[in-house]
């Protein structure tokens, strides 16, 4: 109900407020931790609506049309506003209030030293920039990013993991209705630059009562098929990594996980066949042809060849060659998007050409020394949540917290490989802060228990 409340919120506003001045947005921030200052936690649950949102207000859904290009900046405004009067509100409570516990970061915690050793290479990077002004600016919205993450973790101490865990499965049933109401009833095309893939493991995993986990799972379903419809590779293969870890989970003769593997792999086959002759547009059922074709020793065409190594491959090797250029701190931060332009289009071009491949986007800016930093707080995340898995006698929820987390974590590191959301996302940033708070509680737990 709360989602829905917000939904309904972000209708009126997202369009209303367009960019605004510095000064306008500092007022608005003072104003709303005003009237948020004795009910912060609804705040913070709005901001992060806000983010998982922020490009899903397109297409129609129910009558109501919606234009991206009208709705994204307002979106982006009203997050702005919401983060800065929350983070307001704890300096003030910090400040005057004396009952207030604040929240200190544990330094010691793996997730944390490895957050602290990625933003020096950020830094080293910004000040060994070819163009400072620019990689400034990105650096400062990693500042931005990085209070963000502080802040989410201020309120992850305020509200019941039972809650957010299925605040966020609300978003994304949601969000989820976009997609079956424009692909399964209008036959339209739609995309929410794929926020919709960090929300599906909160939608499976919804800590509901079983009548209710059952519409979840068959919701899930019907979102599932409308992803396909999308055919993008990233979204299918995170999609791929839901269910097969969903399914092993579920089955604790694990021979029988690997027989409905199985059988869902013999139906996509088929499905393959069937859907070939009639969607010869389909780039997924395209690139398993060729590949087949490959494994099997055949000669691949010219046409093949052109849909197998695409302008994505172009870009992996323009962006390998910028790495090359500053192997150990790279080019600085923000470079990468205008020297890959220079590359494709021409020296003296002004147009900018992103990679679409985040590590080697941060090989290229960072280099090898921000690279290694970033993985290693993926690495260390990772194995967090995993023994926060394994932990007995724990509370239910933080154990399908750890799933949930553990599963957006791997989908979100090989998607990467098509993308660039990562250190410069705030979705990304609070998959971090509620890693680390479910990895402080497990340990804590964990000490307790020894």
């Amino acid at each position: 109900s709360t989602a829905i409340k917000c939904f309904i919120v972000c209708i009126f506003l997202n369009s209303l407020i367009p960019a605004v001045s510095i000064l306008i947005l500092a007022i608005a921030s003072i104003l709303l931790a005003i009237i948020f200052f004795h009910i912060p936690n609804k705040l913070f649950l709005f901001t992060l609506f806000s983010f998982c949102t922020s490009e899903m207000f397109s297409g129609s859904l129910f009558g109501l049309e919606f234009d991206i290009s009208a709705t994204t900046q307002g979106m982006s405004t009203i997050s702005s506003i919401c983060i800065l009067s929350l983070f307001i509100i704890i300096v003030i409570k910090k400040v005057f209030s004396s009952k207030i516990n604040v929240i200190y970061i544990e330094h010691s915690n793996p997730i944390i030293r490895c957050i602290i050793l990625f933003t020096i290479t950020q830094f080293l990077a910004t000040i060994l920039s070819v163009d400072i002004s620019l990689s400034l600016n990105k650096f400062y919205s990693l500042i931005q990013h990085l209070l963000w993450f502080y802040v989410c973790i201020v309120f992850l101490h305020k509200i019941k993991v039972i809650e957010l865990v299925n605040f966020v499965g609300g978003i994304a049933i949601i969000c989820g209705t976009f997609y079956i109401y424009n692909f399964l009833i209008l036959g339209q095309p739609y995309q929410d630059d794929a926020n919709i893939v960090v929300l599906l493991p909160f939608l499976i995993n919804i800590i509901w009562s079983n009548k209710l986990k059952i519409f979840s799972n068959i919701y899930f379903i019907f979102i599932g098929v409308s992803i396909f419809l999308v055919d993008s590779r990233r979204m299918l293969i995170a999609l791929i990594i839901y269910y097969n870890n969903f399914l092993y989970r579920y089955f604790l003769k694990k021979s029988n996980y690997f027989l409905i593997i199985s059988g869902i792999t013999l139906l996509l086959f088929l499905l393959k066949d069937n859907s070939s002759a009639n969607s010869p547009d389909i780039r997924i059922f395209g690139t398993i042809d060729i590949l087949l074709k490959y494994v099997s020793g055949q000669e691949l065409d010219n046409s093949d060849k052109y849909n197998l190594f695409t302008k994505r491959n172009i870009l992996a090797a323009i962006g390998f060659n910028l790495f090359l250029e500053s192997p150990i701190f790279g080019t600085g931060l923000g470079m990468n998007s205008i020297l890959a332009g220079q590359v494709y289009f021409g020296d003296f071009t002004t147009n900018r050409f992103r990679i679409h491949n985040l590590y080697l986007e941060i090989l290229a800016e960072s280099g090898v020394l921000g690279f290694i930093s970033y993985f290693m707080i993926i690495i260390v995340s990772l194995l967090a949540m995993y023994r926060s898995m394994k932990i007995k006698n724990i509370e239910s929820t933080f154990i399908t917290a750890s799933v949930i987390l553990f599963d957006v974590i791997i989908a979100m590191s090989i998607i990467a490989i098509f993308g660039s959301r990562g250190p410069y996302s705030k979705l990304t940033w609070f998959i971090f802060a509620f890693t680390y708070f479910i990895s402080i509680k497990s340990s804590k737990h964990s000490t307790i228990s020894h």
